[in-house]
């Protein structure tokens, strides 16, 4: 019997994981009135992604690894930049 290897597996769906993949996926992700985020605070939270030092490959946060793409959707998520919120603390 062939074992499977937990890290190559892993690897391999990393390998799918891609800025457009997340961008498509986050896209179809449904919508609810003070849940998730309208599209201009998404895209405030995105950009403020893209100003941090720890946005890896356009699409991983690397203090949580999580994909920002999928925290920024959900209102009530936080950033996780350590020692403050860079999504409400804009004077960063």
């Amino acid at each position: 019997m062939l074992e499977r290897c937990v890290r190559c597996e892993l690897e391999k769906l990393q390998s799918l994981m891609t800025p457009a993949y997340i961008a498509e996926v986050v896209a179809g992700l449904p919508e609810e009135k003070g849940v998730t985020a309208d599209k201009s605070e998404y895209e405030r939270r995105m950009n403020v992604c893209g100003t941090c030092e720890a946005f890896s490959g356009g699409m991983l946060c690397t203090y949580s690894g999580s994909y920002p793409a999928y925290r920024a959707h959900v209102l009530a998520s936080l950033c996780p930049y350590p020692g403050s919120d860079k999504w409400k603390n804009t004077d960063f």
